[in-house]
């Protein structure tokens, strides 16, 4: 069950024979570490194939423990990548308004400069205007 959802997410058949070639392929735990956890979050259809894995019963660390201490770390895994896929999904917008506002706001204060910079002649000409 865990391998299947280890292969679900690294795009490989949910078979015990891809599963195998996962786990002996020389860069498998590489790729568990650079696993492109931003295209899960924007793959609705990923995300949703995986929760028939992470509802079950028998796919809680605790129990998948007392068969394997490795499957157990791999169902962390893919549980981490579920939480992370979901949260990143609701935060996205949350982003892009933040985006939104940093750049109105670097308009504004370039804006604020250049008035400054304005008010600053006018200053400099009626200081000028005064001394002479």
């Amino acid at each position: 069950v865990v391998l299947s959802a280890v292969c679900l997410l690294l795009g490989a058949k949910e078979t015990w024979d891809d599963a195998k070639k996962q786990m002996n392929d020389s860069h498998f735990l590489d790729n568990l570490k650079h696993y492109d956890k931003d295209a899960l979050a924007v793959d609705k259809k990923l995300t949703a194939k995986l929760q028939k894995y992470i509802k079950r019963d028998d796919f809680v660390p605790e129990k998948v423990k007392s068969v394997s201490n490795a499957a157990m770390s791999l169902c962390l895994w893919v549980r981490a990548m579920d939480v992370y896929g979901r949260v990143s999904r609701e935060i996205e917008p949350k982003k892009l308004k933040l985006k939104d506002a940093q750049d109105t706001h670097a308009v504004a204060a370039a804006k604020l400069e250049a008035k400054k910079a304005e008010l600053q002649q006018v200053l400099d000409k009626v200081a000028t205007l005064e001394a002479s």
